[in-house]
């Protein structure tokens, strides 16, 4: 099956899904936060109820916002804007220095942070950059 010249290539569709992981996963961390933070005001536990409840909700709540965000960054980059995914990388850049320093964090932060580089490394293949710099093309905005 031969590609047509508008057709999105291997690494940025590889890229898309490592993405679209990377996001899934940190929704699911900042709902765990935003929630878990709540859970022991609900559970009855008084001790929770101070500012660390406020805040570990505030931090919860930014995360599924800066998720959302991501989700349609990635959206866009795969439909060709190059924007996005400069965007996006350095989305992922700070993301990884957020990282540094921080505790092993076992599987979980395993994933996403080789889903996350492989991402950022994949919008940049040769490939996925001819792509990106072909002229634009008709997309859904």
């Amino acid at each position: 099956m031969e590609a047509t010249p508008d057709a999105v290539p291997s690494p940025v569709r590889i890229a898309f899904a490592c993405w679209i992981v990377v996001i899934l996963v940190g929704l699911i961390g900042g709902l765990l936060i935003a929630f878990g933070a709540g859970s022991a005001l609900f559970a009855g536990i008084d001790e929770a109820a101070d500012e660390s409840t406020a805040a570990l909700t505030t931090a919860g709540v930014i995360t599924i916002v800066f998720g959302l965000a991501q989700l349609w960054l990635t959206f866009r980059m795969k439909a060709g804007a190059n924007w996005a995914r400069i965007t996006l990388a350095v989305l992922g850049v700070l993301s990884l220095a957020s990282m540094w320093g921080g505790s092993g964090g076992g599987a979980y932060n395993w994933l996403y942070l080789v889903l996350l580089v492989a991402g950022i490394i994949l919008m940049f293949l040769p490939a996925s950059s001819a792509w990106f710099s072909r002229p634009a093309r008709q997309t859904l905005t």
